[in-house]
C-alpha cells in the first residue's frame, strides 16, 4: 500500500515533498464536483478533437484513407506519456500543469481552426501532433491531481463523475462540434472546441 500523501497541517495549500508538490484537497464536496467535472470534460474534448473531429474533417475534405487512418498515430502520445510523466511529477504543481495545458489546448484547437480554411495540411498535422502531446500531458496532470487532492473514499465517490464528464466531452466533440461544422464550416467546428 502506498504511503499517505503529506497534508498541510493548516489544512490548505501545497506541501513540498521529495517528489514534487502536493496540492491541498478541496474542502467542500460541491467544489470537488465542479473541478472534477470541468477538468475531466477538459480532458475528453481534446481526445474527441484528435480522434473524431480530425477524422471527420479529413473525410469531408476528401483526404485519402491513408491520411485518415494516420490519425490513429496521434494516440501514441497517450501511450508513451510515461516517458515525460516524471517531468510533470517533479516540476511544479499538478494544478498548475492542468491549468497551463487546458489553456494551451484551447489555444491550439482554436489555432487549428485558423489553419483549416487555408488548407495547409503540413501545418495541420504538426499542430495535431503538438495537441496530442499536450493532451497526454494534461492527462498526466489531471490524474495526478485527482489522486493527490482526494482520499481513497472520495476518489471512489467521484469516479462516476469523472467518467461521465469525460464521456460528455466526447459526445460534445464527436456529435455537437461535428454537427456545428456541418451546419456552418470547419472553422466554427474547430473554433468552438478552442
Amino acid at each position: 500500500m502506498p504511503p499517505e500523501l503529506p497534508q498541510d497541517p493548516r489544512g490548505a495549500g501545497p506541501v513540498a515533498t521529495a517528489v514534487g508538490t502536493v496540492d491541498a484537497p478541496p474542502k467542500k464536496p460541491k467544489r470537488a464536483l465542479l473541478w472534477i467535472s470541468s477538468t475531466y470534460f477538459g480532458e475528453g474534448l481534446p481526445w474527441s478533437f484528435l480522434h473524431q473531429m480530425a477524422t471527420e474533417y479529413l473525410t469531408a475534405t476528401g483526404a485519402s484513407k491513408t491520411q485518415i487512418s494516420a490519425t490513429s498515430w496521434l494516440h501514441l502520445a497517450v501511450t508513451f506519456k510515461f516517458i515525460w510523466s516524471p517531468v510533470v511529477d517533479l516540476f511544479g504543481r499538478k494544478r498548475t500543469w492542468v491549468i497551463l495545458m487546458q489553456f494551451l489546448l484551447g489555444l491550439g484547437m482554436f489555432a487549428i481552426a485558423l489553419v483549416v480554411p487555408r488548407g495547409g495540411q503540413t501545418i495541420f498535422w504538426l499542430m495535431l501532433g503538438a495537441l496530442a502531446i499536450m493532451h497526454a500531458t494534461h492527462d498526466i496532470a489531471c490524474d495526478g491531481f485527482y489522486l493527490q487532492a482526494l482520499d481513497k473514499q472520495r476518489q471512489a465517490l467521484f469516479s462516476g463523475v469523472r467518467t461521465a464528464a469525460f464521456r460528455a466531452a466526447m459526445i460534445a466533440g464527436s456529435s455537437g462540434l461535428v454537427v456545428l461544422a456541418g451546419q456552418t464550416n470547419w472553422f466554427w467546428g474547430f473554433g468552438a472546441a478552442g
